[in-house]
């Protein structure tokens, strides 16, 4: 019977994941068990993005991650704001447009 990885293959599902996969010799050879990008999801303890690469990891999936640390950040100012009347934090100069449109190029 076929690895689950190659079976992935042969289903031709885009690639397979690793969820809550952190330990460097399973994610080898994992990675070395099929010829598809092998996807890992942000965990902790997760070895950082270039053993990753090195281990043959192709893809990170850091999921809804980006935002819950903008509404932690989120909360943060306003908890301040509410309980001492600063607002500092919320007046840093924001990304503009086109800073923000500057971190997704556009697919050519």
């Amino acid at each position: 019977m076929p690895t689950r990885p190659k079976r992935s293959h042969a289903l031709s599902t885009p690639a397979p994941k690793g969820p809550r996969l952190i330990e460097e010799g399973a994610i080898a050879s994992i990675a070395s068990g099929t010829e598809l990008p092998l996807n890992v999801m942000l965990t902790p303890g997760l070895p950082p993005v270039p053993k990753l690469r090195e281990l043959g990891v192709r893809r990170l999936s850091i999921a809804a991650r980006l935002a819950e640390l903008a509404y932690s950040t989120a909360r943060a100012n306003a908890r301040t704001l509410l309980e001492t009347g600063d607002y500092g934090a919320l007046l840093d100069p924001p990304l503009t447009y086109p800073e923000v449109n500057a971190l997704f190029p556009a697919l050519g």
